[in-house]
């Protein structure tokens, strides 16, 4: 439990980092009020996110064992993307 409250806090923080510094993705904040509510949801698709992570992790790495190993492992990006 622990370690899936950990990757919701990493996939928030990366997905602020992603927001704030991509220039083409701007965010509008009219009031102070809406702040909550935009953290609020940083940590809900954070934990989207972790949740997807889990499913999805193995099956792409048994679909994508064999070229994982032929590429010494830096497929494991492109999946991690």
């Amino acid at each position: 439990m622990v370690y899936f409250i950990v990757r919701i806090l990493v996939n928030a923080v990366a997905l602020l980092l992603t927001l704030f510094l991509l220039p083409g993705l701007g965010i509008y904040l009219p009031a102070t009020e809406y702040v909550v509510v935009f953290v609020i949801a940083i940590f809900i698709y954070g934990a989207i996110f972790a949740f997807l992570n889990w499913l999805l992790w193995p099956p792409l790495l048994v679909l994508t064992g064999q070229f994982v190993v032929w590429t010494y492992g830096l497929f494991l990006v492109v999946i991690n993307t």
